[in-house]
């Protein structure tokens, strides 16, 4: 039987509000259903799936389920420490369906309502669901060399193998650029600088490959 893997995206926005620091900016925003949304994701690489994906606070699969959670334990985007994310692998809008196409040196952007964040990938790892740690401000497979050059981190989290539940993918990246909210960065370009209030995921080639929740089995970010 498959296990449908719920991919934890971390929760983006808490009580309502984000606060970054010098190089961040401020955004606020509910949705209809109420959840609370400051952002939205656009990784290159993964643009049939993860194209303008809104970013939630929280990591309940009532996030999960319309986009990708922020850990409300981690920093807010753009803040100095690690801003962590988590998605689903095949529930949901399947953001990391393929993670596995990611390479060092990949862009993240975020967008919020005063900037885009650009982040780039640069290390990645396999862990098990125990692995907490990966959250830290500084987690250990990150070099204090990367830390140095950069100490706005990115991670993303999903759950791995596809269709399981034992293991969590992990991908961390730096900080790198931060725009002005009208001049987004090239590789996300002039047409989603026009439409960034408009969701441009591509979910439905993700659809037909979603794993069918058998036995309603739904993993946690981490144990």
């Amino acid at each position: 039987m498959l296990v449908a893997c719920s991919l934890l995206c971390g929760a983006f926005i808490a009580a309502g509000a984000v606060q970054q620091d010098a190089r961040g900016a401020q955004a606020k925003a509910t949705t209809r259903s109420g959840q609370y949304q400051v952002g939205r994701m656009y990784i290159p690489r993964l643009r049939e799936q993860v194209w303008g994906m809104p970013i939630y606070s929280g990591t309940s699969n009532t996030e999960l389920d319309l986009g990708i959670g922020w850990f409300p334990s981690s920093v807010t985007p753009g803040s100095a420490g690690n801003f962590a994310v988590v998605g689903h692998r095949t529930e949901g809008k399947a953001p990391f369906y393929y993670i596995e196409n990611l390479i060092v040196g990949d862009e993240v952007v975020v967008r919020i309502r005063d900037a885009w964040l650009v982040y780039r990938l640069i290390r990645q790892e396999i862990v098990t669901p125990q692995s907490t740690w990966v959250l830290d401000p500084i987690p250990s497979p990150v070099s204090r060399e990367y830390v140095a050059l950069s100490p706005h981190l990115i991670t993303l989290v999903t759950c791995t193998p596809r269709g399981t539940t034992r293991q969590r993918w992990v991908w961390w990246g730096t900080l790198t650029e931060v725009r002005r909210p009208d001049s987004p960065p090239q590789s996300v370009g002039e047409s989603t600088k026009q439409q960034i209030d408009t969701n441009q995921a591509n979910t439905k080639s993700v659809t037909r490959l979603v794993v069918r929740c058998i036995n309603n089995v739904r993993c946690r970010p981490f144990i």
